[in-house]
């Protein structure tokens, strides 16, 4: 006795079982790097846009890090600037600090972006990016 009919019914059930999370996996684990490196890339731009507001005369003289007036406004201009498009993708971009490392001559500035799930039924976390961009403070050594 033959059974025909089978193998559709089984193929079906390998499609919904297998292939079709493990696409779903691939497709947003592809999403949320990509929206790494466009968090990452504005956290280096705001990075270096709150380097160039250091009151250099000062940090030359003194050797304290001391910025401009506004200087924070104007790095996450930048950060928002260059990941405002993502927002209509469902990320939320969030700045969380700048910081001077004055030993090290360098400036931090630290985002997190909130994502939302392409299947939001699936999973109620929200997915959470963090990056921290860096910048270098270009003066010339103190007398």
């Amino acid at each position: 006795m033959r059974e025909r009919g089978n193998s559709p019914v089984l193929w079906a059930l390998f499609m919904a079982i297998v292939v079709l999370p493990l696409m779903l996996v691939a497709i947003e684990g592809t999403r949320l790097l990509f929206i790494r490196g466009e968090v990452q890339k504005s956290a280096d731009a705001a990075a270096e846009a709150a380097a160039r507001q250091l009151d250099v005369w000062r940090f030359e003289w003194t050797g304290v890090p001391v910025f401009r007036p506004g200087a924070d406004a104007e790095a996450w201009a930048v950060a928002a600037w260059n990941v405002s498009y993502l927002f209509q993708r469902g990320v939320y971009v969030q700045p969380e600090g700048i910081f001077v490392d004055s030993a090290g001559r360098q400036v931090f500035v630290r985002l997190r972006a909130t994502v939302r799930p392409l299947l939001p039924g699936l999973t109620r976390i929200p997915l959470v990016i963090r990056a921290q961009g860096q910048a270098e403070l270009r003066v010339r050594n103190q007398p």
